[in-house]
């Protein structure tokens, strides 16, 4: 889907409600297919938040990550592997350059709907246009500009040697394409070693 950060804030309320229609239906009625009631899980999680509203601990919510690459095959094989094979699943957006990407991660910072993770490439079509690291070390700018918290940044690029564009502190992992696997859980256990360290 196209990101659109601010759009999210409205789910709660259908969601609720959703949840109150559920509550007045015969109790077959609410059987779902194994399928929709993983898709739905993260949206009940915030939902139980909201209803009750006193809970001592706070329901976890959804992690999200926002992938900024040219090509669309990469994009669907990250998303793939961030809603089919983490998890739970991690909601995805996408962009399909570096400054839109920016724009995006400021919007979302600003809606009070941080993204956790950003996943950038480095180069992008036509080749003079602004690069993955050029608009990271942007984004470092603003956080520290605005008191924000550090966003996990981890950079792609089908170059080694522009890998060497992020040892200036401002990528917290580098990815060499092809992407680490993520059926047999490769991708997964980088992904979480490198929020270890951050």
């Amino acid at each position: 889907e196209a990101a659109q950060p601010c759009t999210e804030a409205e789910a709660p309320t259908e969601a609720v409600a959703a949840v109150e229609a559920e509550t007045k239906a015969p109790e077959e009625a609410k059987a779902k297919a194994p399928e929709e009631a993983k898709a739905t899980a993260p949206v009940r999680e915030l939902v139980t938040s909201v209803v009750v509203g006193n809970a001592a601990v706070d329901e976890p919510r959804q992690r999200r990550v926002l992938v900024a690459d040219d090509a669309v095959i990469n994009r669907r094989l990250l998303r793939r592997a961030f809603e089919k094979y983490f998890d739970p699943p991690w909601h995805v957006s996408e962009a399909t350059t570096a400054p839109e990407a920016l724009n995006v991660l400021k919007t979302a910072a600003v809606c009070g709907q941080p993204y956790d993770l950003f996943i950038a490439d480095e180069n992008y079509e036509p080749v003079d246009v602004t690069k993955g690291t050029e608009v990271i070390r942007e984004l470092r700018s603003y956080e520290a500009a605005h008191g924000l918290p550090r966003m996990a940044v981890i950079l792609c690029t089908g170059n080694s040697d522009a890998a060497n564009n992020g040892n200036d502190g401002s990528v917290d992992l580098c990815w060499i394409k092809p992407f680490p696997k993520f059926a047999d859980g490769t991708m997964q256990a980088a992904v979480m070693a490198m929020f270890d360290r951050v």
